[in-house]
């Protein structure tokens, strides 16, 4: 774990032992082409010739804030915030009133930006 596979694959030829590749996924801890998890534990006996199957991070799962201009309600950001990855709510107004103010962590959100996929987006509208 936390090697590239080609790592990996020298160390397990050394013991003459396969490794395969199974699955990506993605992990805030392990960064991205670093193996993740694997099909044996560490320090657990094996037979020559076996084969272990890893899973490399595709590393922290980011999606790209989108451009809200011309957005009318709340409820219409909320729906183009969810089809982008995020958690829309709403903090202070009415839903059908006009945007004054979308924030994350209580800093202004800006198109373009990167942030976790489910990353909570705070709207104010009046």
């Amino acid at each position: 774990r936390g090697m590239t596979v080609e790592a990996a694959r020298a160390l397990l030829d050394e013991r003459t032992l396969l490794i395969t590749q199974t699955e990506e996924a993605f992990s805030d801890d392990v960064a991205a082409g670093l193996i993740l998890e694997q099909s044996v534990e560490p320090g657990a006996e094996v037979e020559r010739g076996s084969t272990v199957a890893v899973a490399v991070s595709k590393g922290v799962d980011l999606v790209v804030f989108p451009d809200l201009s011309g957005v009318a309600s709340f409820e219409e950001a909320a729906t183009i915030l969810r089809d982008a990855g995020f958690d829309p709510v709403l903090t202070f107004g009415d839903a059908q009133g006009e945007i004054r103010r979308v924030s994350v962590d209580g800093v202004d959100a800006n198109p373009g930006d990167s942030h976790r996929r489910g990353t909570r987006v705070e709207i104010e509208a009046l």
